[in-house]
């Protein structure tokens, strides 16, 4: 009885070695799966993102494809466009915008940000660039638009062909400068007057990302605490995040734009040099849309930062590091080394330190190919902005790859047959 309870303990101490050999995996794996998730984050806002400017990797956020009242943040599509313009030639900085007798009236409403503009007076591109930026004037992003695009309606259609370009298609466009339809009387665009843009922070994020990459040259502006409008007004940027600001921050940001109003409260995208990494912030819907005195979307990015960054850290393979092995026909050698060209990065958890790369080899190799030659690309599997392309780097051959002679070849069709 002894010996057969023996055999018993030891069947059932087997039984559950190999269980837990099993089990075991698994946590491993979800692990290294979760690495290539962004940081689901739960700041007080409606909407938050965290991505890389350069790279469109999302590191973290939450609600980040829900459309949100946009409000001032639009005026950051609207300076795009600008840009764009002025590198094709059809504005300059010292181009004259005469303001219309509506821009004039929105310019001087009291419950609006603004700098007053006289109407059938010009000013220059250049003030009223930096008065939308800066002091989020509602009247100079609308003379903005019409300086680009000759009315506000087609200026709409602009932004709508844009985002549209750059695969946004959720976001409601109406309006150069993010206001209701109600608040830009005549230039309203279409018949609801309670109508306003609405756009996901992803979408924003996408926008943000674009602007920085393509036309650096907007954070000379941005990165101004103030500024002088037509010699005599002084415009203050809304930006509680730069350097000195009202809002203490460990961050370095160097812009980009708040918005506000009463649907969308207090909204903020911001840009800031990380790590050697610039970065974009978008959070929607914080705090109140008293903007005048509440610091709760400047807060909450801070602490959308601080949850993120706490997770992840930037790390890179360097240039010609990594080794595969590909195939290649008519080869003296069938199989050869390839190297990455270029030094590849993401963002992992803190507690990766070894990039997870995959070879996506090109189809059919031939030979001879010299030393250098692309035959495929590295990949880093991450979470990307829509129509952003997954970060790779080329694979390329270690060493030139001469094409075999016709016996060689001959020997090899014949074998290949056994």
């Amino acid at each position: 009885m002894q010996v057969k309870n023996k055999i018993r303990q030891r069947c059932l101490f087997s039984i559950v070695v190999l269980l837990i050999s099993f089990l075991l995996p698994l946590p491993i794996l979800a692990a290294n799966t979760a690495t290539n998730t962004p940081v689901a984050t739960k700041i007080a806002a409606k909407g938050a993102i965290v991505v890389d400017a350069k790279s469109g990797q999302v590191l973290g956020g939450q609600n980040m494809t829900k459309l949100l009242p946009a409000a001032s943040t639009s005026k950051l599509l609207t300076v795009y466009l600008v840009h764009q313009a002025i590198a094709a030639g059809k504005l300059t900085w010292q181009t004259p915008v005469k303001i219309s007798k509506n821009i004039a009236k929105v310019s001087v409403e009291p419950e609006l940000t603004n700098v007053t503009l006289t109407a059938n007076k010009s000013y220059r591109v250049i003030d009223l660039y930096r008065a939308a930026l800066l002091d989020s004037a509602n009247a100079a992003a609308m003379a903005l638009g019409q300086a680009v695009s000759g009315s506000q309606k087609a200026f709409v259609a602009k932004m709508q062909q844009q985002l549209k370009h750059w695969g946004i298609t959720d976001a409601k466009i109406y309006g150069a400068a993010g206001l209701k339809n109600s608040q830009v009387y005549t230039d309203a665009v279409g018949t609801n007057r309670n109508a306003e843009n609405m756009m996901s922070v992803q979408d924003m994020a996408i926008i943000a990302s674009h602007l920085v990459n393509t036309y650096p040259s907007v954070l000379k502006t941005t990165k101004l605490t103030t500024a002088k409008f037509n010699t005599t007004t002084t415009l203050t940027s809304t930006n509680w995040l730069l350097p000195g600001g009202q809002v203490s921050t460990k961050y370095h940001f160097d812009g980009l734009k708040t918005g506000a109003s009463l649907k969308a409260l207090g909204n903020f995208v911001g840009t800031l040099t990380y790590k050697q990494r610039r970065l974009i912030t978008v959070v929607y819907g914080a705090g109140t849309a008293n903007a005048a005195t509440d610091p709760a979307r400047f807060i909450q990015t801070n602490n959308l930062l601080n949850t993120v960054l706490k997770q992840k850290h930037y790390i890179k393979l360097a240039a010609h590091r990594k080794n595969v092995k590909i195939k290649v026909k008519n080869g003296q050698k069938q199989v050869i080394t390839s190297t990455n060209k270029q030094a590849i990065g993401a963002w992992v958890n803190h507690n990766v330190n070894k990039l997870e790369v995959k070879a996506v080899k090109t189809d059919n190799n031939q030979a001879p190919l010299k030393k250098g030659a692309k035959v495929g690309k590295l990949q880093v599997a991450r979470v990307y902005l829509p129509t952003y392309q997954k970060i790779n780097a080329d694979l390329v051959t270690k060493n030139k790859v001469s094409r075999a002679n016709f016996l060689i070849l001959a020997w090899r069709n014949i074998t290949s047959w056994f």
